[in-house]
């Protein structure tokens, strides 16, 4: 009972925003509202989480930044690029530091209104002065940290205080990306 009853304010909510904002949803008519995010302000969120710098093993530090985010049209994927540079405890810069480039599916978790990071895949590596075993580890090392990372860290939240966004929390039925942004497609379930 309370789920029917939670399912219908959320349902009266949804017509009522797609009604006071004159979205003109209709659904028996096929159209849907969509809410679209172009990569450049997906790339301003981006900028604003990094530079991250992680520890690892108790002294060597290794410091994300200059993220690069890349909506793919035709794999419907997010691809994002940084650059690292490590420190370890006491000895300072290591004078290590490299590119990477890495890509993954967008997950939408609807309480939170975030995109999160699926199915990452670690597309390459360039780090000067590494190569055979000392590069396939850190490519297994590296991609081991960023799934560890962005499963917990959202790529994009939806902005509760901009209209079309927070209406897009209340019905979103789909996410692609399409002409180098990120497209919501919202509507009332047949």
């Amino acid at each position: 009972m309370k789920r029917l009853l939670v399912f219908a304010v959320v349902l009266l909510a949804a017509t009522f925003a797609v009604a006071t904002f004159g979205y003109g949803l209709h659904p028996a008519s096929g159209e849907k509202l969509e809410v679209v995010i172009p990569e450049a302000e997906l790339q301003n969120n981006a900028r604003k989480q990094f530079p991250i710098t992680r520890t690892y093993l108790g002294f060597l530090s290794i410091t994300y930044a200059d993220p690069i985010v890349i909506l793919e049209d035709k794999t419907n994927r997010l691809r994002v690029g940084l650059t690292a540079t490590s420190r370890t405890a006491g000895a300072g810069d290591l004078g290590l530091a490299g590119k990477g480039l890495f890509s993954g599916s967008l997950r939408y978790k609807p309480g939170q209104g975030a995109f999160y990071l699926n199915d990452i895949k670690l597309e390459s590596l360039d780090l000067p002065g590494f190569s055979g075993t000392a590069l396939d580890q850190a490519k297994d090392f590296t991609s081991r940290g960023l799934k560890q990372y962005y499963a917990t860290h959202p790529v994009y939240v939806l902005d509760r205080h901009d209209l079309k966004q927070n209406a897009a929390r209340l019905v979103l039925r789909s996410v692609d990306v399409r002409d180098r942004s990120l497209v919501i497609g919202l509507g009332v379930a047949p």
